[in-house]
């Protein structure tokens, strides 16, 4: 995956010999025309006979002067020397079989979504109504799909990263930036204006996890994921490193940085060693969260379960030396840090992303499918807001908080304060009230459950 250039945070200088992204797709496509059947028929016979058609580039017209003077016809016998092709089989016939350019779109569109070639015949066939209503076979589909990687061959990082100038060029906002290490891409993050915008109004949180196996150069994927206002994720921005190193970590980070301007309050992640020292060194306002679920799933393995179930084995768990990087109460003062507790959005985010991109996609096939999950993830935030506000108000306690909270929250945000609101008018009562001084009331607030028990006092 060799390319040129050397390290640049600016816009890279254009190269003619890289300006090819806008090519490679019709080069590898060959736009050409579906004939019909009774064309196509005709078009073979005429196939078949010697320099046919005026001007061809096979030889002279039969019907044209040479050199040597005009040519006399001796005789033409317009009998055909094989059997006609049958009608139900002509759309085996090569001409039939050619690969239209629609269907080279669905076979790699298809492919987008981890469809193989044959499934993606299948799929046609069955759009279609049948095998005879299909351009080519089964084994056609799946020489496109490899003639189609073929041909992005050791282009592959130029017209990946000429793909993200164009973007540069063209849509507002939008950043990259890269590193090329002995000729080869090493390290890139980009991030467009829309995920400018959401880490903008939602970056209070964020969470980063190292996805691998999505592309064929082993390159590690690092989306960066936050959580929008209605409670799905979002994406600030994304990058590949060729290693987990300290540095590269680093890099990546300070990138995420230059792009957004301003660090989170809060920053997930994992213990990865590597991220556990990059991320105090570039983010170095904000407080930094190792993931719960990743420390308390590693206990069963070093702890027996009888050990597990003793008080003082957990509270002994919850003293040791790096607590303050987990321990839920240590983050209570920040705001919005019950957001995420775990990297389990994040991971789930990066599933995602996997669904698409598979470990033998080139780098230009991988930014397609990154571009296609994203753009599936603005489609369902886009069908919430829709769902918001459109939604008429229903209340249940006849309070007037309750019709206050649905005017200024989503839908799903609602839920959960809705909820509150109907425990505290139903679960929920003074048993005791008294005056400590002038300026002060105690007032004993009992709580019930479902089931009208007594479950606390406060």
């Amino acid at each position: 995956m060799p390319v040129d250039g050397s390290r640049s945070s600016e816009v890279p200088v254009r190269s003619s010999d890289v300006l090819i992204s806008n090519k490679f797709m019709n080069s590898a496509f060959h736009s050409d025309e579906v004939m019909d059947n009774d064309q196509a028929s005709q078009d073979s016979c005429y196939a078949n006979m010697p320099g046919a058609g005026s001007g061809s580039s096979q030889g002279p017209s039969v019907f044209a002067e040479s050199s040597r003077g005009p040519l006399d016809v001796l005789s033409f016998n317009n009998i055909h020397n094989h059997e006609l092709v049958e009608n139900y089989n002509r759309d085996l016939s090569n001409i039939l079989r050619k690969v239209s350019f629609s269907t080279k779109q669905f076979i790699y569109n298809m492919s987008l979504n981890r469809i193989r070639p044959i499934r993606a015949y299948r799929c046609l066939v069955a759009l279609k109504g049948g095998h005879h209503n299909v351009n080519g076979t089964p084994m056609d589909f799946k020489n496109f799909s490899h003639q189609l990687r073929i041909f992005i061959g050791e282009r592959d990082a130029q017209v990946f990263l000429e793909r993200l100038r164009e973007r540069f060029d063209n849509l507002p906002n939008f950043y990259f930036d890269y590193t090329v290490s002995n000729g080869k891409l090493s390290s890139v993050f980009w991030a467009d204006e829309i995920s400018k915008l959401n880490y903008k109004a939602f970056g209070d949180v964020l969470a980063f996890d190292a996805t691998y196996n999505t592309n064929r150069y082993k390159m590690v994927f690092v989306p960066f994921t936050g959580v929008g206002h209605h409670f799905q994720c979002i994406t600030f921005g994304a990058g590949l490193i060729s290693t987990e190193s300290i540095e590269s970590y680093v890099w990546l980070l300070k990138a995420f940085l230059k792009t957004h301007g301003t660090q989170p309050t809060l920053v997930l992640s994992d213990q990865d060693p590597s991220m556990l020292q990059a991320v105090p060194m570039v983010f170095t306002e904000s407080r930094h969260r190792l993931c719960m679920w990743h420390i308390m799933k590693k206990l069963p393995s070093k702890i027996s379960a009888d050990l597990l179930d003793n008080t003082d084995v957990r509270s002994c768990i919850h003293r040791y030396n790096i607590k303050h990087l987990w321990v839920p109460a240590y983050f209570r003062e920040l705001p919005m840090c019950c957001l995420m507790k775990t990297t389990s959005r994040c991971e789930s985010s990066n599933a995602a992303f996997r669904v698409n991109s598979i470990s033998a996609n080139t780098l230009v096939q991988f930014m397609r499918c990154f571009e296609n999950r994203v753009d599936s993830q603005r489609y369902r935030q886009r069908v919430s807001e829709y769902k918001t506000s459109s939604t008429v108000f229903k209340g249940t306690t006849e309070l007037a908080i309750e019709q206050h909270a649905f005017a200024i929250y989503t839908n799903a945000v609602f839920a959960q304060v809705q909820k509150e609101i109907i425990k505290g008018k139903f679960l929920c009562y003074i048993t005791n009230q008294t005056d400590s001084s002038n300026t002060t009331l105690l007032l004993d607030v009992t709580h019930l459950d479902k089931r009208n028990n007594i479950i606390n006092v406060y």
